[in-house]
Order: C-alpha cells, then sequence, then structure tokens
C-alpha cells in the first residue's frame, strides 16, 4: 500500500486490476484524462491496455476500503518533459481518474491529497505537476486546493496548468511539513 484515507487506499497496480483500467477507457471522458492520446483501445485485452500503460507512467490502483479489492480508480505519474522548460528540476505530472458511477462524491480529492501527502512526507524535494481543461470544473478545484497556479489559461488549448512543491501543498492543507 502506497497510501490511505479513511475510505480509499492507494496501492501499486497488480495484472488483475487490468479489467478495470479496461473498463476506464471506455469511457470517453476518462479517456481523455489518461495521458495516452489518440490510443485507440478498441479490440485490444485488458493485459495489452495495462502494458500500454504502465510503458509510460506509474499506475496506482485507488481502492474502496469497505469493499475489498474494489477499484474505484487510478492515478497516473509520469515525467513531464514540457514543464523543465519552466525552471522545474525534473516534475512529475500527476492525474487521477475515477470511475464515472463514483464521480463527483469526493474520491478524487480524497485520493490526490492522500498520494500528495505520501510523496511530500517522503519525498519532499519533488515536484508535482497538471494540467486541466478549464471546462474540467472538479479536476480544477482539486488543482487549487493542494497546487499554485503556474501559468494563465491557455487560449489557443484551452488549459490551465497548476504546480506544487511540499512547501506549497502544506501550506495550502496546514499540514506543516
Amino acid at each position: 500500500m502506497i497510501a490511505e484515507s479513511e475510505r480509499i487506499k492507494i496501492r501499486d497496480i497488480v495484472e488483475s486490476d487490468a479489467d478495470d483500467l479496461a473498463k476506464l477507457c471506455d469511457d470517453s471522458e476518462a479517456h481523455a484524462l489518461m495521458n495516452v492520446g489518440n490510443e485507440n483501445f478498441n479490440g485490444l485485452t485488458a493485459e495489452r491496455i495495462l502494458q500500454i500503460f504502465s510503458a509510460a507512467q506509474s499506475i496506482y490502483a485507488i481502492e474502496l476500503k469497505q469493499r475489498k479489492k474494489k477499484v474505484i480508480g487510478f492515478i497516473f505519474v509520469r515525467h513531464f518533459d514540457e514543464f523543465k522548460i519552466k525552471n522545474f528540476e525534473d516534475p512529475l505530472h500527476i492525474n487521477c481518474v475515477i470511475h464515472p458511477s463514483l464521480r463527483g462524491k469526493g474520491y478524487g480529492r480524497e485520493s490526490v491529497y492522500a498520494f500528495m501527502s505520501y510523496m511530500f512526507k517522503n519525498y519532499p524535494n519533488c515536484i508535482f505537476v497538471s494540467r486541466a481543461s478549464i471546462s474540467n470544473v472538479p479536476s480544477v478545484r482539486i488543482m487549487n486546493r493542494y497546487m499554485k497556479s503556474i501559468s494563465r489559461v491557455n487560449k489557443e488549448h484551452n488549459m490551465v496548468y497548476f504546480a506544487s512543491t511540499a512547501k506549497i501543498f502544506f501550506s495550502k492543507t496546514k499540514l506543516g511539513s
């Protein structure tokens, strides 16, 4: 297990999570959030989908504690070269995707908080970055809660960019380092 809260635990992904990941790929909104570009997963086995994701980034399963082995979403973390030009050393792009039927229940916020808390306590020099469409209000709310905006809205792509260091995160969450 990587991190946990009252309702969820975040753990390394295992082969048995492949079907849950494949189901998430079938949701067009979730698919757009998963850092895979225009990858078409139609006709691929769940195991092959897992291989594609695992090759490009670290994946962590978000499991509901009250139902053993019930995977409700995933956290994706990858190195994000686009931000290297913005004076960040080796930023990690964080992305959280929750199954459609469970969105709006606070699981995304809770998962991002638990994961970032764990990372900053154990790796205080890491830097997280994230981006979202300005129309993705839930994601923008989460990023505003734990990160600092580092750019104005990119009107061409309708995106907003955020970053967080341990200092920013702990000052925003009042946890202290």
